[in-house]
């Protein structure tokens, strides 16, 4: 199973009051250390091919002897921790992946990234703070274009979203920057200031779209992909890792696939389960060691990693950094890096590295003789040395254990068992319509997948308004409201609750088979009763009553799989593109909602004088803000000076 290879090595005088572990061979000597020499933060620099994967599987096989221990791997190409898994004994596998294949009975492990898990739930401002310092700081996301108003929506809207729903996700955010009128709700919960500056450019629809489309470029990337969504922004986490930590004995292993993504996707996922499993740590009451390993760890901000270098001993937390160069991390956190890490493990590396690497050394001798030691190594030789409590001691150089994968235990079956086991149900696979008969998922499952063949994805469970909606999507960047209409066809006065509690945006009420005609005749019939009542109010009762807004309704029914419009009461085989056009009910000049606006206008007009409260007319979704701003600037008309002001 090991190589042996003649290498000039010192090897270290035994403490013979310490347990001591193998690490490697020096020629045909074995090299042994005390076992709290490898209880560290360690930093390994190697190149490809050099044996860096062979030492990370000695450091988790020295880990895996530590009782009640866990070890988590993040790695991006799977063979390190497959080797790992097939060797494993007596740890639990949990196994994340971000591959498509991994569902199983359809099951998938999906966590929320933004929810306080835990019996000990931490601060709000923990988990936006977090995620703002990710996608301010991620290539990809940012790209030079993060400044104030990015500040603004990541911190103030996702803070408040989070508070206003304890379990709101990246989704939910997705939808309430994309409502203007779901932002209103903030007012009188923000600081006056920020609420201001905020109010400034929502009043402006372009003027919000443009505010907001660099924070949609962000999300849009890993929202976009369902097997990344159900990952990172899935309403619930389908395993609580606070507890699996406590419980103790787990060897969790994070497959971030760079073959299945972008490296800049790989880095932003690693990270946002990276910290979930961090924050999970700081929550737990029982500390078990936890030790981390990282490999390629230059694709983790160096904020988060020096965060874990610098806090986690106190919470039994150890990181392993595993990278190729040190200049692939960020140089303003490098000497943080190095500062805190407790070991170093160099394979031959550029003189530039080496020198880096033992910068610490005292005398100036003994880092002389490190650096020389580094650049002269045999291939698949590593030095290493410690530095606890600023006493350096000299290096040992030896040839790290190789791994042949001797054990045939069959890993794709361990995985599959993981997920089995702490996986949380969602289907993806549409079953006969027969089969499923006034299924409220199904048909929004199987809207989902039309959505998706279109390259668009409908966010499931949607905070709107303070109401949730069973869906929501961007068609173009306007946001539309999915409702599935299963249970509240036998008490139609739910669908027009659902009609008022979405005012002003699209709705789509999706329905089973032949029953798109009642939804449109209940609704049809209820605006009539409206309609003839009208003249007999007064404009403050018109403005006061619920504005249906028949235009924005789309009344869709499946029929085999197939999704139908009902349109004016005639079925049309439904297309996205029918989105922009014409809805269920074809407005012309004569109809209630047409009739109705006018109708308060004209009312205005024939008043000397008319007081009502802005907000209080806008909320009901009759009157725009050009004929308000019209109204403010003429003097025949006073409102409020309150909101004018």
């Amino acid at each position: 199973m090991f190589d042996y290879e003649i290498s000039p090595g010192r090897t270290r005088k035994n403490d013979e009051d310490q347990e001591h572990v193998t690490l490697g061979y020096s020629g045909l000597s074995e090299v042994r250390i005390p076992i709290s020499q490898t209880i560290n933060h360690n930093l390994i620099v190697g190149r490809t091919g050099t044996g860096k994967s062979n030492l990370l599987a000695s450091l988790w096989k020295i880990y895996s002897g530590v009782p009640n221990s866990n070890i988590v791997i993040f790695d991006p190409h799977g063979q390190l921790s497959d080797e790992i898994i097939a060797e494993n004994k007596n740890m639990e596998v949990v196994y994340i992946s971000t591959q498509e294949k991994y569902s199983v009975d359809g099951k998938r492990i999906g966590f929320n990234v933004l929810s306080r898990s835990g019996k000990n739930s931490g601060d709000t401002g923990v988990i936006t703070d977090t995620i703002k310092d990710l996608f301010s700081g991620e290539s990809l996301f940012s790209k030079g274009t993060w400044g104030p108003r990015l500040e603004l929506v990541f911190t103030t809207i996702l803070r408040f979203m989070i508070t206003l729903d304890p379990e709101a996700n990246l989704s939910d955010f997705l939808s309430m920057i994309s409502r203007r009128d779901a932002l209103k709700e903030m007012e009188g919960k923000i600081p006056e200031d920020v609420w201001n500056a905020l109010k400034t450019v929502i009043s402006d629809k372009n003027r919000w779209n443009d505010f907001i489309a660099s924070t949609i470029n962000k999300l849009v990337p890993i929202l976009s992909r369902p097997e990344l969504r159900r990952l990172i922004s899935s309403r619930v986490d389908s395993v609580d890792l606070g507890s699996l930590l406590e419980e103790g004995n787990k060897l969790i292993v994070v497959e971030v696939s760079k073959t299945q993504m972008s490296g800049d996707m790989t880095s932003l996922i690693g990270t946002l389960i990276l910290f979930k499993i961090w924050n999970s740590s700081l929550r737990s009451s029982k500390r078990n060691k936890t030790f981390l390993l990282l490999d390629e760890a230059q694709n983790f901000p160096a904020k988060i990693i020096a965060e874990i270098l610098s806090e986690g001993r106190k919470y039994g937390v150890f990181l392993t950094l595993s990278s190729q160069y040190l200049d692939q991390y960020d140089r303003h956190n490098l000497s943080s890096i190095i500062g805190n890490a407790g070991s170093f493990f160099a394979f031959r590396c550029s003189e530039y590295d080496a020198n880096l690497l033992s910068s610490s050394l005292r005398p100036e001798s003994l880092k002389n003789n490190t650096v020389k030691s580094i650049l002269s190594s045999p291939r698949n030789y590593v030095t290493m040395w410690n530095n606890f409590s600023g006493i350096s001691e000299p290096p040992l150089s030896f040839k790290p254990v190789k791994w042949d994968m001797e054990n045939q235990t069959d890993v794709e079956f361990i995985k599959k068992e993981s997920i089995s086991r702490y996986g949380s149900d969602e289907s993806t696979t549409p079953k006969p319509m027969e089969e499923k008969k006034k299924n409220h998922e199904f048909i929004t499952e199987l809207f989902s997948q039309y959505l998706e063949g279109r390259n668009i994805f409908l966010q499931k469970e949607v905070m709107i308004n303070g109401y949730r909606a069973d869906g929501f999507f961007l068609n173009g960047g306007e946001g539309i409201v999915v409702e599935s209409e299963i249970s509240d066809i036998s008490k139609p006065q739910r669908i027009m609750d659902k009609i008022n509690h979405f005012p002003g945006s699209k709705l789509i009420f999706l329905c089973e088979k032949d029953v798109s005609s009642s939804i449109y005749e209940y609704i049809m019939n209820r605006q009539t009763r409206l309609d003839n009542s009208l003249e007999k109010r007064n404009i403050n009762e018109i403005l006061m009553m619920p504005y249906l807004g028949l235009d924005r309704i789309f009344i869709i029914e499946a029929r085999n799989n197939i999704f139908y419009l009902n349109q004016k009461g005639k079925l049309k085989r439904f297309s996205i593109e029918m989105i922009n056009q014409d809805g269920t009910f074809i407005i012309t000049g004569d109809m209630a909602t047409v009739a109705r606006k006018e109708l308060c206008l004209s009312l205005l007009k024939r008043q000397k004088k008319f007081c009502l409260p802005r907000e209080q007319i806008k909320s009901t979704g009759i009157l725009d803000d050009d004929f308000l701003k019209m109204l403010a600037d003429d003097s025949e008309f006073v409102f409020e000076t309150s909101i004018y002001a």
